[in-house]
This record gives structure tokens, C-alpha cells and sequence, in this order.
């Protein structure tokens, strides 16, 4: 079977065996990246808010809070940075992207508090990750959240016309992005998101974080047993991790208040041999620990292949050893190219 999974376990075990045991201030920033993709996987499970994001509006033009550049030009320096090195499958929708925000930023420019304008990200080419952008104008600021969705094409399709966008019948990922379009008929985010749910499976804000507050014990084991190399362990911590978030669910669900207590060890792998419940996601397949490697890199958005450097400086390349154009930590490109391929394949 050749399906997309939703989570590749195999990059969280490549990261932490190439981690110098030494550098701990390394060691602290890759635990809390990996505890945000697990997160963000279980809230993928449940079509739940992933994030918050802030930003600034100044003189009709959107910063990143407290940044002092357009949050455009990292989207197009990402786009111009795919041009030279990425897929051209992903051109189009590259493109679109960049369109996007600059639509985004006009109606932001222009909007009362409490106005709100949705972005559509399905599914398309090296972007599997199925999401909504709804952005609002919150007087001081504007906020940004954003969804794990499961919706098809025309699910999207019928809703957008439902808020007044005219959208053809083959609207493909790249459409939607290049057109972001209006709230009319819904006051908060979160209305927004049950109305696009309201012939799925979802959970709240507030379920979210109660199934996170759960789970933080044993993602923390997770991520102690990827730093011990013991695949079992590994495999074991992480299958409890995803058994115990469908646990909390279904408590929930059923109205019920039952207390997770801490596990013993025989507690624990007895939760984590339990047969993980397998769950189409937004962005493929979530049904448990997974060490194949053909699992695809899974950026949610090409802002993130944004490189805020330039390679102007003559030298000793600190990779490769050749003589060349440096960046400004003594990195040639090609070499810099490397490094950021073997991080996004961070990203699943």
C-alpha cells in the first residue's frame, strides 16, 4: 500500500541519532520541536485549532509580531527559493500562495474590527497538510488560526460559494489559495470552523487542550526514548501516546470523568501494544508508530523555505572545505541546500 502517512516516525529517530550528546541547547530546541509535530499530529486525528498566530498590521501592510519585515517578502523569498530548488509540480500552487496573501493583506487593510477572511490550504503536489487560515481583525492586532481539516474538494468548494465566492467546478488546491474570501454569515473563528465540520468529526479549543494536558507525560517519554535509541521504546511510547489521546477523546465524548493517572512500566506497555486506532486524517493516514521511509516532507506553507541571507562573503566553506561564496555561518550554498533538505525532512 503506498498511502501517505500522516506522521513518519523515521525522521524523529534520524534527528535525535545524529544529535551530538554534548550540545544541549540543541538537544532542548529539537524536544520542543518534536513535542509541537506530535501535537499538531494528535490535533490532526481530531480536526482541531493548531495554532494562534499574531500579527501586526502597520500602515496596510501585515508584520509578524514584533518582526520588522512584510510578512510577504518571506513568502516570496520561500517562493523564489522553490523556483531554483524545489518541484515544479509545486509552481503554480507557489505561486498562488504569494497572490494569496497579497489579497489577504488588501482586505486586512481594509477591514472593521472583527471582520474575518478564510485561506483554503488543501492537499496538492509536496503539500499534503489540509488546513484553514481564518484571519481576523482583532482592533490591535490581527489573529491568525488555524484548523486541521478533512474536507474534500467539494465540501471546500460549497462552502466558499456559501460565503459568496464564485468558484469554478475544478477548483484545485491552487485556486483556493490564490483566494482567500470573506466571512458573511458567521461572527468568531470557531463558528466558522463548526460550520465547515458540520458533517465531521471534530473537537474544541478546550477539548484540545484537555487531551494535550493527558497526553504530556507520555510525549515526554516518547521523546526520552527517541534520545535513548531503543526502537521498542520508542515504538511502545508513541503508539500510548496516540491510544491515550483516543481515550480522552471517547471520555469525553461519553461525558464521563475519568482520572489518567501516571503509568507503571507493565501499565504503559500494555497501552502502547494496543492496536492504534487508524484515522484518515487531512494529510493522510494516522494509525500508529511508523518507520518506513517513504513517507514525504510535508511543509504547511512555502514561507518556510524562506532563507533571510545572502552568500556574499569569500572563504573556507566550515561542510564541504571548498573555496567559495559564504552565508553568514561560514556555509556555501550548496552545503546550506543540504542542511535545510535534512531539516525539512523534519517535517511530516
Amino acid at each position: 500500500m503506498n498511502e501517505i502517512q500522516a506522521y513518519n516516525n523515521s525522521f524523529d529517530v534520524e534527528n535525535y541519532r545524529y544529535l551530538p550528546q554534548e550540545d544541549l541547547l540543541r538537544k532542548e530546541k529539537l524536544d520542543s520541536y518534536t513535542k509541537r509535530q506530535v501535537e499538531t499530529h494528535i490535533g490532526e486525528r481530531f480536526n482541531a485549532l493548531l495554532s494562534i498566530t499574531r500579527y501586526e498590521l502597520r500602515d496596510g501592510v501585515i508584520y509578524g509580531e514584533n518582526m520588522d519585515e512584510p510578512f510577504i517578502d518571506s513568502i516570496v523569498r520561500g517562493r523564489n527559493y522553490r523556483r531554483i530548488h524545489g518541484n515544479p509540480i509545486n509552481f503554480k500552487r507557489e505561486d498562488a500562495e504569494v497572490f494569496g496573501f497579497g489579497k489577504i493583506q488588501s482586505i486586512m487593510a481594509d477591514s472593521d474590527e472583527g471582520e474575518m477572511v478564510v485561506l483554503i490550504s488543501k492537499p496538492g503536489g509536496d503539500y499534503p497538510h489540509n488546513f484553514t487560515d481564518v484571519i481576523s481583525n482583532r482592533g490591535d492586532y490581527l489573529e491568525s488560526r488555524r484548523y486541521s481539516m478533512a474536507l474534500s474538494t467539494q465540501e471546500y468548494i460549497d462552502f466558499a460559494r456559501s460565503q459568496g465566492l464564485e468558484v469554478p467546478d475544478d477548483a484545485d488546491d491552487a485556486f483556493f489559495l490564490e483566494n482567500p474570501f470573506k466571512i458573511t454569515t458567521f461572527n468568531t473563528p470557531d463558528e466558522v470552523h463548526k460550520a465547515f465540520h458540520k458533517e465531521h468529526q471534530y473537537i474544541t479549543s478546550d477539548e484540545f487542550e484537555q487531551i494535550i494536558k493527558t497526553c504530556a507525560p507520555l510525549i515526554i517519554a516518547y521523546i526520552n526514548a527517541l534520545a535513548s535509541g531503543d526502537i521498542e521504546l520508542q515504538r511502545i511510547t508513541f503508539n500510548a501516546v496516540l491510544n491515550r489521546a483516543d481515550d480522552k477523546f471517547i471520555e469525553m465524548r461519553k461525558g464521563e470523568q475519568v482520572i489518567f493517572e501516571d503509568l507503571t512500566p507493565e501499565q504503559l506497555t500494555a497501552l502502547g501494544n494496543r492496536e492504534v486506532r487508524e484515522i484518515l486524517t487531512g494529510c493522510g493516514s494516522s494509525s500508529g508508530f511508523n518507520m518506513t521511509k517513504d513517507g514525504k516532507t510535508a511543509p504547511f506553507s512555502v514561507s518556510e523555505f524562506a532563507r533571510e541571507y545572502s552568500f556574499d562573503k569569500f572563504g573556507t566553506c566550515k561542510a564541504c572545505h571548498g573555496e567559495t561564496m559564504l552565508g553568514p555561518c561560514g556555509i556555501c550554498e550548496p552545503c546550506d541546500d543540504g542542511i535545510r533538505a535534512e531539516q525539512k525532512s523534519l517535517l511530516n
